[in-house]
């Protein structure tokens, strides 16, 4: 007789029945490999038993102070329950919100952030309330205008000429004299500028623009730039006069003479600006300035720019010096204008001030030092809204993938009006306005694009700041329609937009600078608003990643393009690889053409390199799961964990369809041995998930549709299935939760011992392969305190062919330290072994040691 011991293995279709190891298992129900030992699982702990069976906990919203479960019944979102020292408590609170078309929750500090197939909705917790925030906040309606014009003066000092110039009527000044006067000019002139700038006054064209300030310093919805010029067309500086002085019929000085220049303070309206529910995000609005257009040029005079007079004056003979100081051309002027992208922090208020009340702007600065002041962050994207397929909290930040951009309908029209009656020597007349809208045409990758923002509200208009835009440089027209519904006029304008080179805008520029007036229209239109066409641009392949903590803004450099297929899924490792090491690349991108890795970089740069690591695509982006060192997910090849740059193979996933069961595979009442357990390719398809059992280190697959779950232990490679009603798993890192059709919630890592109904079934069992064999004896070493188990034997000729029932065995009560089974038969090649019933929660079973006669040609071997 020869003795063999089989160590039971753990499920596994992957090789052809002939073909298995013997010790695998076609069925392992309800009992889990711990130390090589299959030990029976416990009754997950029940954690939370919702009063409304309607709602599903979706998030944990954990902070230092706090864990809250967000419930959703597939309309609404609930602050469901809190927990406390261990134990869950319903708030009974009503519902959050609406939320429509849920796609994933996150939460980064106090705020959570709810992702829809739309949008992006934010909540904030404070005060023991989610407050909702909403998308985002109004981009406040403020417009600047400059009044209250100053002349500031200052007296040019007498100038000595450096080369004779005789005094022949003509007065050629040497080219020494034209560069070396004009700069004593400039010099001149610049005190007069610093002077109205040091009184907050303007005597030249500037931008002005405001933005929102977050709490952590950056800034979101920046307003266009809006160009600030005099009510009266500003000094020309021309026609500049000096006396002169003569000697000997030499031309020797220019006396010294007042120099004037204008300028004009900088006023703000608030139109609309309703921050209230955005206070604890949104802690102020900065206004920043471009710095004055350099009318002046510091260039030599030229020939053309002076000429010499003879006049009299007090009945003498007087030589005077006529001159132009050199300027920018109006075309320069405007070029400059457009081109101009950087704007200095200059004052800030609350949003809070009063309404439709004129202000002027206080200055929290030297106007003459602007270098040293904040600069506004060239970022027009915050105007779009974003929502993402796939998204990721990592170190902080939220990382969004496979972005949909819905473009910005554009500006508010009273960002650009203007509120004086004249500017810029042009007299303004009103025009009582009801409502109106602008129309913004794209070119798009995907075609033509139309944006439009309408508006309902009476207001009187004069016309608009000689410079608009739309914030984004792909724009090519904009048309603005406005309805004076009283008078039964229509006025509109209809602009080309040129293309910036230096930031994400298009402008249009008025010739001359003059303000752009509207055209009455003689043949109305229908007053339709438009219909926006194509207003969403779809990017699967686009990684966009938040301010550190800040979930609000998205910077454009933290823009990342990755493969050219679709971004399916985010993980990283939660643990280090080794201590203080976290691997070459943190986080790792999912793909439909592979799987990338990105780098950390510094210096501000996030992300320094993106690496593909392996073109394997994952099966489903829901079985993706984050453990200790690596990530684990689920390819074509099997479970695979990666670590680094590596993927390493953890399991096969099972192939082929599972063994037939033997006939008489069931008994009673416990579990069927002949349960419907799907292939494992199939049970992942549709709504199957993931978790990881931290406490337990072991991989659930869940599929909603079935009674059962697939488990893999990780420490010993080993499957098995678990009887579950559970529908879906919740992943919180170090716990994982389940939650059931009723809405109840069980913490998988916490189990309570109780009796558990069990069953496992071998695959054919070879000892010698080919060979007939006479079981005579078979030892399961196992201890049992409480059992009520059935036992059986089969016997086969064929791998795959009809089982005959050898031996069936009941065994009940204590099993102190095996289950023996005599099996009477004639010899068989294949034989398959089951026990299936209900055993106490101490049970464990080790391995299975048989005695058996090999036989030849149905005669016994000597």
């Amino acid at each position: 007789m020869q003795q063999n011991r089989l160590q039971i293995k753990g499920m596994s279709h992957q090789l052809p029945p002939a073909m298995c190891g013997d010790g695998e298992c076609s069925r392992i129900v309800n009992l889990r490999c711990r130390d090589g030992i299959w030990e029976a699982v416990g009754e997950p702990r029940l954690l939370y038993t919702p009063e409304e069976t309607s709602r599903k906990v979706i998030f944990l919203h954990c902070n230092e102070a706090y864990k809250h479960y967000i419930s959703y019944d597939g309309t609404n979102l609930y602050f469901e329950a809190e927990e406390k020292d261990g134990e869950v408590f319903p708030t009974g609170l009503e519902a959050l919100c609406e939320i429509f078309g849920l796609s994933r929750i996150e939460s980064v500090g106090n705020t959570l952030v709810v992702i829809t197939d739309t949008e992006i909705f934010y909540l904030l917790y404070r005060n023991g309330i989610y407050e909702i925030l909403g998308t985002r906040p109004d981009m406040p309606e403020i417009s600047f205008y400059l009044g209250g014009s100053i002349q500031s003066t200052e007296i040019f000092d007498t100038y000595t000429l450096k080369v004779e110039t005789r005094d022949d009527g003509v007065c050629r000044l040497s080219d020494t004299d034209k560069r070396a006067f004009i700069s004593w000019i400039y010099g001149t002139y610049s005190k007069c500028k610093s002077k109205l700038l040091s009184d907050g006054y303007f005597a030249h064209p500037f931008l002005v623009r405001y933005a929102l300030r977050m709490y952590d310093g950056s800034y979101i919805l920046p307003s266009p730039p809006v160009v600030m010029l005099q009510s009266d067309k500003a000094d020309t500086l021309n026609n500049i006069e000096a006396l002169c002085e003569l000697e000997d019929g030499y031309l020797r000085r220019f006396v010294e003479n007042k120099f004037n220049l204008r300028g004009e303070s900088l006023y703000y309206n608030i139109g609309k600006c309703d921050l209230s529910k955005w206070s604890d995000i949104v802690t102020g609005i900065d206004v920043f300035i471009s710095k004055e257009i350099p009318v002046v040029k510091q260039v030599a005079m030229t020939e053309n720019d002076y000429r010499y007079e003879i006049r009299n004056i007090g009945g003498k003979q007087t030589r005077i010096i006529i001159f132009d100081v050199p300027q920018l051309t109006e075309e320069e002027v405007r070029r400059r204008l457009s081109e101009e992208v950087v704007f200095f922090k200059v004052a800030s208020f609350s949003g809070k001030e009063q309404i439709a009340q004129p202000f002027s702007l206080e200055y929290n600065c030297d106007l003459n030092n602007l270098e040293q002041q904040d600069v506004l962050p060239l970022d027009n994207f915050s105007h779009h809204r974003i929502t993402a397929k796939t998204s990721y909290v990592y170190n902080g930040r939220l990382h969004l993938g496979g972005i949909s951009m819905y473009y910005s309908s554009g500006f508010p029209l009273s960002v650009f009006a203007l509120t004086q009656n004249r500017y810029n020597g042009v007299d303004l007349i009103d025009i009582d306005v009801q409502r109106g809208y602008i129309e913004v045409y794209m070119n798009g990758s995907d075609g033509e694009r139309r944006l439009v923002n309408s508006f309902e509200s009476r207001m009187s208009l004069k016309g608009l700041s000689s410079m608009i835009s739309y914030p984004d440089s792909r724009a090519y027209k904009m048309k603005v329609r406005i309805y004076d519904d009283v008078g039964g006029k229509q006025y509109g304008i209809t602009v080309d937009l040129k293309s910036s080179q230096d930031q994400n805008m298009a402008y249009y520029v008025s010739p001359d600078l003059k303000p752009i007036t509207f055209t009455e229209i003689s043949e109305p239109d229908e007053s339709k608003i438009p219909e926006e066409i194509n207003a969403v641009e779809h990017t699967p392949n686009k990684l966009r990643v938040s301010q550190i903590n800040n979930p609000f803004v998205f910077p454009q450099e933290f823009t990342y393009i990755l493969s050219g297929g679709e971004i399916t899924d985010l993980a990283a490792a939660t643990a280090a690889l080794s201590q203080g090491q976290y691997g070459e690349f943190p986080l790792y991108v999912f793909t439909t053409e592979g799987i990338w890795a990105l780098q950390q970089g510094s210096e501000g740069v996030l992300y320094s390199n993106q690496h593909p690591v392996n073109r394997e695509v994952c099966l489903s982006s829901n079985l993706i799961v984050p453990i200790d060192n690596a990530v684990v997910y689920l390819s074509e090849q099997g479970v695979m964990a990666l670590q680094g740059a590596e993927s390493n193979l953890l399991s096969p996933v099972f192939g082929g369809v599972p063994d037939a069961l033997p006939q008489d595979s069931s008994d009673g009442d416990s579990i069927s041995l002949s349960e419907d357990f799907v292939p494992f390719r199939k049970y992942i398809q549709g709504k199957c998930t993931a978790g990881y059992n931290y406490i337990r280190q072991e991989i659930i697959f869940l599929n909603a549709d079935y009674r059962f779950c697939y488990v893999l232990g990780l420490s010993f490679s080993s499957w098995y299935c678990r009887i579950v009603d559970w529908k879906y798993l919740y992943n919180l890192y170090p716990g994982l939760l389940a939650g059931d059709e009723s809405g109840r919630l069980y913490d998988l890592c916490s189990e309570v011992q109780s009796d558990m109904q069990i069953s496992v079934i071998t695959r054919p069992i070879k000892l010698l392969p080919d060979i007939y064999k006479r079981v005579s004896h078979i030892a399961l070493r196992c201890s049992v305190q409480r059992a009520d188990l059935v036992c059986k034997v089969w016997g086969a000729q064929e791998a795959e062919g009809r089982y005959s029932l050898l031996y069936r065995f009941r065994i009940a009560g204590d099993v102190p330290g095996q289950i023996r089974m005599r099996p009477v038969s004639p010899p068989f090649k294949y034989h398959r072994i089951a026990w299936c019933g209900t055993v106490s929660s101490d049970a464990h079973f080790d391995v299975i040691d048989l005695g058996f006669d090999p036989v030849s040609s149905g005669k016994k071997l000597r």
